[in-house]
This record gives C-alpha cells, structure tokens and sequence, in this order.
C-alpha cells in the first residue's frame, strides 16, 4: 500500500473515530454542572494508539469542537478543546511507547502511568481552570469536586486501554491493511 493511500485510511479512520467521539462526548456521558462521566475517551484512545500522538490530540481536539458547535452545553471554552487534544496526544504517546511491549503486566503499568498523569493534568488541573473560569467558582473548589471523577475513571480507563492494546487496535489494523 502506497503512502498516500495508508493517509488516505488513516484520515478516514480517525474522522469516525471524530464522529464517535462526538457522539459519546454528548449522548454517552452524564453531565453535571462539576463533573461529566462517559466513554468519549475510547475513540480518542483508540485513534492515539494507533495512529500516534498527532492524529490522537486532532482526534480529541476535533471531537471537543465539533460536540460544543452541533450540541452545546453551556458556554464553549477554547482552552477545555486544547485539553481535550492533549488527552489525545497522552493516548497516542501511550501507543508510541507501548508499540512494542509484548507483555501486559509491563504494558498494564504504563497505561496506568498515562491514565493517573491524564487525570492529574488533564481532568484536574487544567479542566477545573477552565470551568472555575467560565462558572466564576474558585478554582479550589471546582477541583476538590472533580477529585471524585478522577478517581473513579482510572481504573476503567486503564482497563480500556489493555483491552483496545491486546483486542481492537490487531482487529483494526487487520481490517485496513
């Protein structure tokens, strides 16, 4: 398969994956005014993984947007799409490093790594800038309320992350080779 054609998979490819993300980031998840719970991730995981860090942040970058243009909820803050694309590229630099671990302890240690810092960076830290700026709550208090969320997403985002390694990114790959 010639370059241009392994581009042209890869754009189709993570444009579903765009429209999936999409789709789950307002239809698959339970929003609250603090905390929003839901499988967006997936996709975006899927997309890093698979195609690197570049196509996991357009991926999470372009699901974000395009979710807060054709289904707003709320006022739209540019940096939370920023965050969104780094979720990605996290993912995608989980899939570069991961490329030839074999072994799913090693690679179930790492996943964990990346899960924990996305959390901690991503969820925490940055999102909870970003709401405590568009709702004008302190920022203290939007991230101890976040901390809960946090928590309970890393053990199935983890868990997601060996499964898509181990079964769907060799069924994939399988389908557009």
């Amino acid at each position: 398969m010639s370059k241009k054609q392994k581009l042209i998979i890869k754009i189709a490819v993570t444009a579903l994956l765009v429209a999936a993300t999409t789709i789950l980031n307002r239809m698959g998840s339970i929003v609250t005014a603090d905390i929003k719970i839901g499988f967006s991730f997936v996709p975006i995981m899927v997309c890093g993984m698979m195609f690197g860090p570049l196509w996991g942040g357009v991926c999470g970058g372009l699901g974000d947007l395009l979710a807060a243009i054709l289904i707003p909820i709320g006022v739209p803050h540019p940096m939370i799409t920023v965050t969104a694309f780094l979720s990605g590229v996290l993912y995608g630099l989980l899939g570069k490093i991961a490329e030839n671990t074999e072994k799913k302890f090693v690679f179930s240690g790492l996943a964990l790594s990346v899960v924990v810092f996305e959390k901690i960076v991503c969820t925490l830290l940055l999102n909870s800038l970003w709401i405590s700026q568009l709702t004008g709550l302190p920022y203290f208090t939007q991230l101890l309320t976040r901390i809960p969320q946090a928590l309970i997403l890393i053990v199935p985002e983890t868990a997601l992350a060996v499964v898509v390694k181990i079964f769907v990114l060799p069924k994939i790959r399988k389908v557009i080779k």
